[in-house]
């Protein structure tokens, strides 16, 4: 658990966890302010506030990060499978990892991945099941 988090009021903790639905709209600010507890004000004084925000996202990220090798497995499996958007995703992801850490051995061990899948694929001239790319 974040530990800025364990810091706050029962009710900011509350809130915190609400914001990363803020955009979906889900629930209606006015549900949140009733079943936190608060008043209007309060509810758009926390929303102005920077620290509130920035623990939301933090929470938002390490969540994120614990379901991205299943992601990446998913993705990687659909641009196998000859998914366009999924290929164009990957390759987006790997210039942006090229560009700031020049050369990675992880990004030519993807790229190298994908192609030994690709060549099997068209030997065997049957689609992909499946197949386990990223171990958890």
């Amino acid at each position: 658990m974040n530990t800025k988090l364990t810091q706050l009021s029962p009710k900011k903790k509350k809130f915190v966890y609400y914001l990363k639905f803020l955009n979906l709209n889900i629930p209606k600010p006015s549900e949140i302010q009733k079943q936190i507890g608060i008043s209007k004000s309060t509810y758009y004084r926390w929303l102005k506030d920077k620290n509130l925000k920035k623990i939301s996202e933090e929470i938002y990220i390490d969540e994120s990060n614990k379901h991205l090798p299943v992601i990446l497995n998913t993705l990687l499996n659909k641009a196998l499978q000859g998914d366009v958007s999924a290929i164009k995703l990957i390759l987006k992801r790997i210039d942006k990892i090229n560009k700031k850490f020049n050369d990675n051995p992880a990004t030519d061990k993807i790229i190298n991945l994908i192609r030994r899948v690709l060549k099997e694929k068209k030997l065997k001239k049957q689609p992909l099941k499946n197949e386990k790319i990223f171990q958890n």
